[in-house]
């Protein structure tokens, strides 16, 4: 994804196509989208079911502005560890046991060593300034360990900026 915040335009490229080109690109039009291993909205179960958490979220913000009900949402749906039905398994290729693993948010498959290692909340606010637009951007990302247990606990920001919970960096940044 590439984006400019000043003009508002995003941009999906990808070196994953179908056709003979390396190179793919697509200008987004405002809304929500998902991405997971596949082509830009590609409606595996999880891609799918994230996708409804952050419309949802991004909804419930609407009444109420403060970022922390947002990234808790987000947390929450980051952590689903809930497998897809057998029936809803996207054909990818891959053995139907690796399949089901990979078909949650969460991945946890430890039998094969295989899951998810980190998972990232970015969230971007504009605000006027004298005379510019600025802009604040944090991006917090959860290391999770070798046992892969999502740890949805909230995180609390020290004086000095950084998170009361192990594997949890956050980073904020504000430009105009």
């Amino acid at each position: 994804m590439l984006g400019d915040f000043q003009r508002n335009t995003w941009t999906w490229v990808t070196n994953k196509s179908a056709s003979d080109s390396v190179w793919q690109s697509q200008a987004l039009a405002p809304g929500v989208y998902g991405l997971s291993n596949a082509q830009l909205d590609t409606p595996w179960p999880k891609t799918v079911e994230l996708k409804r958490a952050l419309q949802t979220a991004l909804l419930d913000r609407s009444r109420a502005p403060e970022p922390e009900p947002l990234q808790t949402a987000l947390w929450k749906a980051l952590g689903n560890a809930e497998r897809a039905t057998p029936d809803q398994l996207p054909a990818t290729g891959v053995a139907p046991e690796l399949e089901l693993a990979l078909s949650s948010a969460f991945v946890d498959f430890p039998e094969h060593g295989y899951g998810t290692r980190s998972s990232a909340v970015l969230l971007v606010g504009a605000h006027a300034g004298p005379g510019v637009r600025c802009w604040d951007v944090q991006i917090e990302e959860r290391t999770h360990g070798r046992s892969a247990t999502f740890d949805n606990k909230e995180s609390r920001t020290t004086a000095d900026g950084n998170s009361t919970l192990p594997g949890v960096k956050r980073c904020l940044l504000s430009w105009q």
